[in-house]
């Protein structure tokens, strides 16, 4: 009898409650924040790195070194997925970028350096080699750029390479190239029907700019038909340097 008093008085005691542990909240410092982004920057440029090398593997996958009749089927498989992914101007036949587009997106100035590398990658980097591992020891992305050419040769320094010179005067260019660089621009503009030559008489009337009689304009086609000035260039000089600049960048592009 004792033992059953003494157990239900040991069930009624109260049940004491755990301690919750006490937390500090520190206020972060200047300096911890200044670690913090320097981490978010190496996490950041890691996660890079993985990117870079996950688009270097499909192509490894799907195309180095592949009979015709696969890489074919792989071209068209990365054709739908583009098109899928609302890619912009994936009518050429390069598969870097294509695989570039298709992994950063439509911005072109980076998805050029992507293709830069992927291309130096293809020529330089060993087979035993990790891609991520070749890319920090060529000391990063804008390393490559700078030591290399895009078919993978090592540019000499002091000399003109691709448009560009290490020094700081500018490249000389014939004038037969300069003329070619414009004329392809007016091609590609043309082919792209983003460029008009529009009938006499159709034109709005651009009011003249001080003494000149004549002066270039930029316009934009409505959806009634009617044309919008959007600006007005005041020297044919400036135009056709628009023309030169748009044409050896074009040129570039597909010597790469």
């Amino acid at each position: 009898m004792g033992t059953a008093i003494a157990n239900i008085a040991a069930t009624n005691q109260p049940t004491k409650q755990k301690a919750k542990p006490k937390v500090a909240i520190v206020e972060m410092t200047f300096s911890d924040s200044l670690g913090h982004a320097k981490l978010t920057h190496a996490r950041s440029r890691d996660a890079l790195y993985d990117c870079l090398s996950a688009a270097f593997s499909a192509y490894e996958i799907g195309f180095k070194d592949k009979l015709p009749e696969v890489r074919d089927a792989n071209a068209e498989t990365l054709d739908k997925a583009c098109n899928d992914a609302g890619i912009e101007n994936i009518e050429s036949n390069d598969v870097f970028q294509k695989l570039a587009k298709y992994t950063f997106g439509n911005d072109s100035k980076f998805v050029s350096s992507v293709v830069h590398v992927l291309r130096v990658a293809d020529k330089r980097k060993p087979s035993s080699d990790s891609f991520v591992n070749w890319l920090k020891a060529e000391g990063g992305v804008q390393s490559v750029r700078t030591k290399y050419k895009s078919d993978g040769t090592q540019k000499q320094r002091g000399t003109k390479t691709e448009g560009k010179t290490s020094g700081n005067k500018s490249p000389v260019e014939n004038t037969e190239d300069v003329k070619q660089y414009a004329e392809k621009a007016r091609e590609i503009l043309r082919n792209k029907e983003a460029i008009y030559t529009l009938p006499t008489g159709i034109a709005p009337i651009v009011a003249p700019l001080g003494e000149e009689t004549d002066c270039t304009a930029i316009l934009r086609q409505l959806a009634d038909g009617s044309f919008a000035i959007k600006a007005v260039v005041s020297g044919s000089d400036l135009v056709e340097s628009a023309y030169i600049l748009f044409g050896r960048n074009q040129a570039q592009q597909q010597s790469n």
